[in-house]
Order: structure tokens, then sequence, then C-alpha cells
């Protein structure tokens, strides 16, 4: 989970050995009612959850530089 004004979770599916990425900042309706879902994304591979908290890492720390 990443709390940086926006909060954003990735759950490990044991079943599957994936991972989803939940994004509530980014909320779309759901088949059209009213009831809105948060934006999910499929990752396939631990590699590829490394890559988006090295990248979200190198951008808060680039806010904090002198």
């Amino acid at each position: 989970m990443k709390w940086s004004g926006r909060p954003i979770f990735i759950i490990d599916d044991d079943t599957t050995g994936e991972s989803i990425l939940m994004d509530f900042e980014k909320m779309s309706r759901w088949k059209g009612t009213k009831q809105k879902i948060p934006q999910i994304k499929t990752l396939g591979d631990r590699k590829e959850v490394q890559e988006i908290i090295n990248t979200d890492h190198s951008s808060e720390c680039s806010k904090h530089k002198e």
C-alpha cells in the first residue's frame, strides 16, 4: 500500500501467483451503474511489482532532494 495522498494497493493472489494493483484514485463506473470500482491492473510476476515500487520510490525521493 502507498499513502502519498492517494491509496494504491498491491495484492498478492496466492492461487495464481499473480499480483493485482488497485488504484482507488482512478475510479470508474461498474458496467454503466452508479457503483464505482478502482482501476485494477494484473501484474504477472514479482519483477513487475518491484519495477513499480522502484519507479515510485525514485519519484518520491526526487521530490525531496535539495
